[in-house]
């Protein structure tokens, strides 16, 4: 993730911790930085397309992790139960296929180069229950409403089998089940540190060249939230 998409959710961060302190309430806000990984999913998926049927030799490498950065705003309905909305950008994946392929004895070679990027807003339920006064442990489920972009681009010699040039954008806007596990320690009654695991699984389409890719997000936080 780049410095200026890590800024915004850094000034989030340190906004939540500048409040003064006054009377608690149900509400609160909180920031994360973390670090995003897809699954291997999404290697095989982009390798399928590269002239399936075809005898081919491939060779990959990816970069399936990335910094990433999410703010978000809470209730606390119950004691043990709170609803909680907020932003999340995901990161970016990269991966670069270089390519042989044999038609019929007549021998092709080319790169194919896949961008893709994954943010959105959430809502989550969030269970919790406290083992000591200052420490919390949660468990969480809810929606995401995922917008999925790849930049895939054949180059080196190769070209795509239609007459599109050397370029290819996708897109897909979807909602998947996300859920995850996280503790939360308070430093005081309005400032706490979070660390939290959380899953969009199968998140993407899967198909050609012209599609997403799909594969499992998993994203790991450290975070601050804020009790108005």
């Amino acid at each position: 993730m780049a410095p200026r998409r890590i800024l915004p959710f850094a000034l989030a961060a340190a906004l939540v911790t500048a409040f003064a302190a006054h009377a608690q309430t149900p509400f609160y806000v909180g920031a994360a930085i973390g670090q995003s990984k897809a699954s291997s999913d999404l290697v095989r998926d982009r390798e399928s397309n590269i002239a399936p049927g075809t005898p081919s030799t491939l060779a990959t490498s990816s970069d399936l992790k990335d910094t990433v950065g999410k703010v978000w705003a809470g209730w606390q309905a119950l004691p043990w139960l709170a609803l909680e909305a907020g932003y999340t950008d995901h990161g970016s994946q990269k991966i670069g296929t270089d390519y042989i392929l044999n038609f019929g004895g007549i021998v092709s070679t080319g790169t194919v180069t896949t961008d893709r990027d994954v943010k959105g807003w959430g809502a989550d339920l969030v269970a919790s229950f406290m083992p000591t006064p200052t420490l919390k442990v949660f468990g969480k489920v809810g929606a995401f409403r995922a917008d999925i972009t790849t930049q895939t681009r054949v180059s080196n010699g190769g070209s795509f089998q239609n007459p599109i040039g050397d370029s290819l954008s996708a897109s897909r806007t979807e909602t998947v089940v996300k859920y995850g596990l996280g503790a939360d320690y308070s430093f005081t009654n309005h400032v706490s540190m979070r660390l939290e695991w959380e899953r969009l699984p199968k998140i993407g389409q899967a198909g050609s060249a012209a599609t997403t890719g799909e594969a499992d997000q998993d994203s790991f936080w450290l975070g601050v939230n804020y009790r108005f």
